[in-house]
């Protein structure tokens, strides 16, 4: 099977287009690629465009999208920074994030970035800021406007008008880099990741659909070697854990994923299974929740912003509820062979539930779970 290609983000487009343009303006320098530091530390070396510097302290960068063999709406698109450095003694911040030309404008709450901000989420405004500091000083100011020509276009084909982020696209990115998610050869591709959890000797695994799961459990003191990524192929990695002998399963990972699972949906793609905000609704039901909170949940665009919902009008004791029926809905799922455990996520670092399987799961593996 042919070894599908690593792309890089739109964020990590961006961050070179600043940095590239910088580099222009205050080292003279025109550079036909540069290196980025990504979130995780590491260093991609991306391609340049075009650099047009339109004065001194104005300068506009273009980057090509690349997303490998991912097949990504913005691949190949046009990615364009217009970077401006100005003097500010009362600055408020080093760097303002500004959207150009198809890049949205968020307008409802619950998402990562509030409503009135450019439609830059936090893992790209990270990496501009870690990429521009040795720019820093006591008065310099950047801002820094993303533009995609083609974005409003393109937005359409995505869920941003869905979630109220209006105008174009948004600016994404959590690690820097696009993993390959052609669907057959990417679950093939997962699957060696539970051969060697089984090869090292764990005795347990823990499966989560991403870098937000990874991230917490480690946080948690999992070892990473027994953390396994399933992606939107929870069902599927969850037969595969049980052929490859695991007996005891975590599935750990943000309400978004695990609420579909409680619902027995383990292909958890939103054009597949979008079924969270009923199944919210459902268990708030059952526990006399007004009817006017139950109309709220179910009008959110985010289960982010249900949770807060739920939390503050006092119904957190459904989480109990959700991760029990994800622990029945799974074990059923593997005709009763395995024990699967559940730690819910409100998110990146807010645990709001770990069921009794979960924990039972976690002693018998000589990991401590605990909130």
């Amino acid at each position: 099977m042919k070894e599908l290609r690593e792309g890089y983000t739109t964020g990590t487009c961006a961050a070179a287009a600043t940095k590239a343009g910088v580099v222009a303006l205050l080292k003279k320098e025109i550079l036909n690629k540069i290196s980025v530091k990504l979130i995780n530390g590491g260093f991609l070396e991306i391609p340049v465009k075009n650099i047009e510097i339109i004065n001194e302290n104005n300068v506009r960068v273009t980057v090509v999208k690349d997303a490998g063999d991912d097949p990504d709406i913005t691949h190949g698109k046009d990615i364009v920074v217009t970077t401006t450095i100005s003097n500010n003694p009362n600055k408020n911040s080093d760097i303002i994030f500004m959207a150009g030309e198809g890049v949205g404008k968020v307008t409802k709450p619950g998402l990562p970035v509030p409503p009135g901000e450019p439609a830059i989420n936090p893992g790209p405004r990270r990496m501009i800021t870690e990429n521009l500091k040795d720019f820093f000083n006591k008065e310099r100011e950047f801002k820094v406007e993303i533009s995609v020509p083609e974005g409003k276009e393109l937005a359409r084909k995505t869920l941003n008008p869905h979630l109220g982020i209006i105008g174009g696209i948004s600016i994404l990115g959590t690690t820097g880099i696009v993993k390959p998610m052609s669907e057959e050869a990417f679950k093939v591709s997962l699957v060696p990741q539970i051969k060697t959890t089984k090869a090292l000797g764990y005795k347990a695994i823990v499966l989560t659909p991403g870098n937000i799961g990874m991230d917490s459990a480690m946080n948690s003191g999992i070892p990473g070697d027994a953390i396994v990524i399933t992606s939107n192929f929870l069902g599927y990695m969850l037969e595969h854990s049980l052929d490859n002998g695991f007996e005891n399963i975590i599935l750990w990972g943000h309400i978004g994923k695990i609420v579909k699972v409680a619902g027995g949906n383990f292909y958890t793609h939103n054009r597949i299974s979008d079924s969270r905000m009923e199944i919210l609704a459902a268990h708030l039901a059952l526990h006399n929740a007004p009817l006017d909170l139950i109309k709220n949940v179910m009008e959110q665009i985010t289960t982010e912003g249900a949770c807060k919902i739920i939390a503050e009008n006092g119904f957190s004791e459904i989480w109990e509820d959700i991760a029990n029926k994800a622990t029945e809905r799974s074990e059923r799922y593997l005709f009763s062979q395995a024990k699967v455990g559940i730690v819910l996520l409100g998110d990146r670092e807010n645990i709001l539930y770990i069921n009794e399987r979960a924990k039972e799961i976690g002693e018998y593996a000589g990991w401590k779970i605990s909130l």
